[in-house]
């Protein structure tokens, strides 16, 4: 996974001090220095995964993030809607040494969810079930804490969790 820093690259007792971090609010964000193109894409029906590339019309409606000095635009979004896409993507990013991360919602401050290569983007994993008489929700790991407050309400249940709406919500939970 990538990660703007690394753990093995710094350790306190040898960190050098750094120059306070001017933030631009209009700064470009990082994107792919692709110097060839991506390997072939898996062979996945389209009601299993979106594939895009900057050049596609919907890209940007996928690269929201909370922090812009950490947003990065990858070489390919897969947006998984099948938990076989996912593993396939998996398999595709690792196979071809691809730095790549998983992104349920986009809440990461420090752009967790991020990476130029590629980005394994399951808010396609969005279904919610409640379980009114057994106090369980159970959510795909696309969904948003958004989209459960709102499932569990109209069960007339409520959840103790946060108030940003866009976290996703990728562990179990009960209610």
């Amino acid at each position: 996974m990538e990660h703007p820093l690394r753990v093995e690259e710094f350790s306190p007792a040898e960190a050098a001090p750094t120059a306070p971090v001017e933030l631009v609010a209009d700064a470009a964000p990082a994107t792919a220095a692709h110097a060839t193109p991506l390997p072939p894409l898996p062979n996945l029906p389209a009601s299993d995964v979106l594939f895009l590339k900057p050049t596609d019309a919907h890209y940007a409606d996928y690269l929201a993030a909370a922090n812009i000095r950490t947003r990065l635009n990858p070489a390919l979004r897969a947006v998984c809607q099948t938990e076989h896409a996912v593993a396939v993507i998996v398999d595709w990013v690792r196979g071809n040494n691809l730095n790549f991360a998983v992104r349920c919602g986009g809440h990461s401050y420090e752009g967790l969810s991020q990476s130029v290569d590629a980005v394994i983007d399951v808010r396609g994993l969005d279904t919610i079930t409640v379980d009114k008489s057994a106090g369980l929700v159970t959510a795909g790991s696309g969904a948003s804490l958004y989209q459960i407050y709102q499932a569990i309400a109209a069960q007339g249940l409520a959840l103790q969790a946060g108030s940003c709406p866009t976290v996703g919500m990728s562990s179990p939970l009960s209610v």
